[in-house]
């Protein structure tokens, strides 16, 4: 456990890489970065106006991840047995110079008596081979349907949110978390059943 400002954590047992009054870096033995980062908010934040503008903070991450050549996996809101409530979401961008998808996990937790805003981000990368859980489920639905899913990539790619909206690297259908027992090791299943729920189990504000 650790403390940045007044947020406790989980550091998930990764090493402290720097610590500034902004900001806290973990990493861990696979170059996977944690960043605890204290942001003072646009104006008031309220829990209701938080809620009221998830479609639009979901609208401008899907565009960052865009903008990157990747695409949105999951925004959600999301509210902790201990009362917290904040946001959470998965992007994945391509990685640049190299093969492969980087996952990023934001979890936003607004502080309402300090009006600050709390932002953990994890980066877990994509490790060697990658793209295997892609093409053995590509190959493997190719199978049972009988067609070719490249020539109709409308079957396997998805925005989760938006049917209409194909820009990018859409969600596919290996990246639905129902699938995650099949690849334990990949950054996708390793965020959604490792990192979230330990986080998100430890998290607390300390007046």
């Amino acid at each position: 456990m650790s403390q940045h400002q007044h947020l406790e954590f989980d550091t998930l047992n990764w090493a402290l890489y720097e610590t500034t009054d902004a900001q806290a870096v973990y990493c861990n033995e696979y170059d996977d970065t944690m960043q605890v980062l204290v942001v003072p908010p646009n104006g008031t934040i309220t829990k209701e106006g938080v809620q009221q503008e998830m479609p639009n903070y979901r609208n401008w991450l899907r565009s960052l991840a865009v903008e990157e050549g990747g695409g949105l996996i999951f925004v959600e809101y999301f509210t902790l047995e201990n009362g917290l409530s904040g946001s959470e979401s998965i992007l994945k961008i391509p990685r640049k110079e190299s093969t492969g998808m980087d996952y990023t996990y934001f979890l936003n937790l607004q502080n309402y008596e300090e009006q600050k805003l709390y932002q953990i981000i994890i980066k877990v990368l994509e490790m060697s081979p990658t793209g295997m859980r892609d093409n053995v489920f590509l190959m493997l639905i190719a199978d049972i349907i009988g067609q070719e899913l490249l020539t109709t990539p409308e079957l396997f790619r998805q925005d989760p949110y938006d049917k209409r909206f194909t820009e990018g690297n859409t969600m596919n259908l290996s990246e639905r978390s129902e699938f995650d027992y099949l690849f334990p090791f990949h950054p996708l299943s390793i965020i959604r059943n490792e990192i979230a729920p330990q986080l998100k189990k430890t998290l607390k504000f300390i007046n």
